[in-house]
């Protein structure tokens, strides 16, 4: 398996729809729709160009396999082969800062979460649901933890320039969605946990941190209401488009009133 290897579930949705015709919610992009609905609406609606990527999630891209491969016990032949691979296909602004970094940050990772834990019952498992007809979330979390009391942790891997304080509300909202996602899977989730590994300071070592947040049915509630609102909204979108402009919250996008002919 190659670090730049990604099943986007494409296949599975098709076949469910009948059609490739269908719209996803990403568990990744989601806030947007909450924090910055233009952008949101512009992305994913209106066909505007989005975020593409730096060096910071190239080298995030980069730790999170190697976490994905120890979970799996896989020890990958030649990792630095693999890791220079995977930079020739991607635009980065400094190579030799990633290539001094991936290899300790993984590591520490590693050893924070992974070696000597409980092994993950599911890693990179794509999960999807259809909220209205055409209308999808779907997203691949990084590992469900059989937790041994009947219940399981949604887990997602994160790197850091610093220390983090916790949870942040994007991550939050989608670890619930991974946590909602599970649930439909037949899954009881308990509660989610963000792994950080930071990028080593002039004074301080790469670190590891561990964020956990119990997963409540009332948390469980509140995903799947908001993630109705996403879909009912697209499907509103799809279906009006004369009031795309206060979707969108964006006058520039309503539409010319026909003129009215006086009798």
């Amino acid at each position: 398996m190659n670090i730049s290897d990604y099943y986007d579930g494409a296949d599975k949705l098709t076949a469910d729809h009948g059609s490739s015709s269908y719209f996803k919610i990403s568990p990744s992009q989601a806030a947007n729709f909450f924090s910055s609905t233009r952008q949101w609406y512009g992305e994913n609606l209106l066909g505007e160009p989005g975020f593409e990527g730096s060096d910071s999630t190239v080298l995030g891209t980069i730790v999170h396999y190697f976490a994905e491969q120890a979970s799996l016990k896989i020890k990958p032949t030649d990792p630095d082969k693999l890791v220079s691979d995977y930079l020739d296909s991607q635009t980065v602004t400094d190579r030799s800062e990633i290539l001094s970094l991936w290899r300790d940050m993984s590591n520490t990772l590693i050893q924070g979460c992974i070696h000597g834990q409980r092994p993950p019952i599911a890693t990179e498992l794509f999960m999807f649901h259809k909220l209205l007809p055409g209308i999808y979330v779907a997203g691949t979390t990084d590992s469900i933890i059989d937790l041994g009391n009947g219940s399981v942790s949604i887990r997602d891997y994160k790197t850091a320039s610093t220390k983090p304080s916790g949870i942040p509300y994007n991550y939050r909202l989608q670890a619930h969605i991974y946590a909602f996602l599970a649930t439909k899977a037949g899954y009881t989730v308990s509660q989610i946990e963000l792994q950080y590994v930071t990028r080593p300071t002039k004074t301080l070592p790469c670190r590891h941190f561990e964020f956990i947040e119990p997963f409540t049915s009332d948390d469980l509630d509140k995903i799947t209401n908001q993630l109705q609102l996403i879909a009912e909204s697209v499907h509103f979108w799809n279906t009006h488009p004369q009031y795309r402009y206060l979707l969108a919250q964006d006058y520039r996008l309503k539409t010319p009133s026909k003129p009215t002919l006086f009798i």
